[in-house]
């Protein structure tokens, strides 16, 4: 199974921006999600890992019109705090449907948890075995999640590097899951993160092994059964994996075959998905707001920037494409010049990138059209400056578009389909 190539991809998102720019409605910037590739995602993850269960890490991008749409899928999430446990639940998300896989947790996180009924819960020390001991009595019985002990697997990452803040030595996790099951806190598993864009299947097949041998161990010495296997994120997304010249098919059959082995010796396993599911479904669409010539180069400016959607040009350095869109419907000239592309804030360190190959004839009021960036964009955006995080629209191609005339004022969204946008009601 493949998923279609980033150029065909490209194609149809560059020609729904030619047609947005020709509505002066719709206010910029916005990141549009593709409902299309988001169910594409979701159906490649399903086929190489089968019987795995998809938990979207709502960190991801917890945008509403997101979480709707994976749970409309019958998704499971991945929640961090007790402020995406709330969320969910006013989306008609029933806790049995989460894991808080934050392995510490905070008393508003905690009495989420447990209001909500979150099924179960990640942990990596014997001090927040104890704050959740206490906080759990008091439900007097009445709520009882199962527990997931984080380990390290000790397996370097290129990228960011999560094991040194999360996740357990193995010499300790004996002692740990002993701990959880006196303090009657149902330890069912282990978990373990290789980091993000993971472009390695040894990584999820040395943590996939550790935790079996642990929980065969355990159960040998111990009596207590461990049957899940939360093997996290760090599916890396397809641009990602094509710039680094990795066969993400390949990629995925061996992280499948990994689990497909543990699940022949009776381990159920979990996958906590985030960028995956969601970045390639994203399409940002700015707008110039500023041209101007500093030291012999032109620098253009954007109405969105790296303090809003384009962070990850600064936390993991993420290379993204631009492309141009004339918002007055003229021809762009065939000759490009690199330009510095910066954000409108008043900061220095707001530049996106230095050297963007853009059509010379570049104006103000032009559009900038950035795809492959649905996660980890809004997300981690701010209001620096008073700026406003763009607004997240849905592009769904299930749903038939109503003329702008007939839109309502209160919260409208934009429903694109190829050769189609137009303002509509929610």
């Amino acid at each position: 199974m493949e998923l279609r190539t980033l150029n065909q991809r490209s194609f149809e998102k560059l020609a729904i921006a030619r047609e947005v720019a020709e509505l002066a409605s719709v206010a910029t910037p916005f990141l549009c999600i593709h409902e299309r590739e988001v169910v594409e995602a979701l159906n490649y993850f399903s086929t190489y890992l089968p019987g795995v269960k998809v938990h979207y890490a709502v960190k991801a991008n917890p945008d509403r019109n997101v979480l709707r749409l994976l749970a409309r899928h019958g998704i499971s999430f991945d929640v961090a705090s007790g402020q995406e446990i709330n969320v969910l639940r006013e989306l008609g998300v029933d806790g049995g449907r989460m894991l808080l896989a934050n392995p510490i947790k905070d008393g508003r996180t905690l009495e989420a948890m447990i209001g909500g009924e979150v099924k179960g819960y990640t942990f990596d020390n014997v001090s927040e075995l104890h704050k959740i001991a206490s906080r759990l009595a008091k439900s007097e019985g009445k709520y009882l999640p199962y527990s997931l002990l984080r380990i390290k697997t000790d397996v370097e990452n290129d990228g960011l590097n999560l094991e040194h803040k999360f996740g357990c030595a193995l010499e300790e996790a004996v002692e740990l899951i002993l701990e959880a099951e006196r303090l009657g806190l149902s330890p069912k598993g282990f978990s373990f993160h290789v980091g993000p864009q993971t472009l390695s299947s040894e990584r999820y097949r040395s943590g996939i092994q550790r935790c079996m041998t642990l929980a065969e161990e355990i159960e040998r010495l111990h009596g207590i059964h461990l049957p899940i296997i939360d093997i996290g994120g760090g599916f890396p997304d397809p641009k990602f994996a094509a710039e680094n010249g990795v066969s993400l098919d390949l990629l995925f059959y061996e992280i499948g075959y990994s689990c497909k082995e543990a699940q022949k010796k009776g381990f159920s396993l979990i996958a906590e998905p985030g960028r995956f599911l969601v970045n390639a479904s994203g399409t940002l669409v700015s707008r110039v707001i500023g041209v101007s010539e500093r030291g012999g180069k032109r620098w253009v400016f954007l109405d969105d920037g790296v303090y809003g959607t384009y962070s990850n040009t600064v936390y993991e350095k993420y290379n993204y494409d631009f492309h141009l869109v004339a918002s007055d419907g003229r021809k762009l000239r065939r000759e490009t010049e690199s330009v510095v592309l910066t954000g409108p804030t008043c900061d220095g360190l707001d530049v996106i990138a230095n050297d963007a190959s853009l059509p010379k004839d570049i104006r103000v009021g032009d559009l900038i059209v950035t795809t492959d960036i649905g996660a980890y964009s809004v997300a981690a955006a701010t209001r620096f400056n008073g700026f406003s995080a763009a607004e997240v629209v849905l592009d769904n191609l299930e749903r038939e578009p109503r003329g702008i005339e007939n839109a309502s004022s209160e919260e409208k969204i934009v429903i694109f389909q190829l050769g189609v946008a137009s303002a509509v009601a929610r």
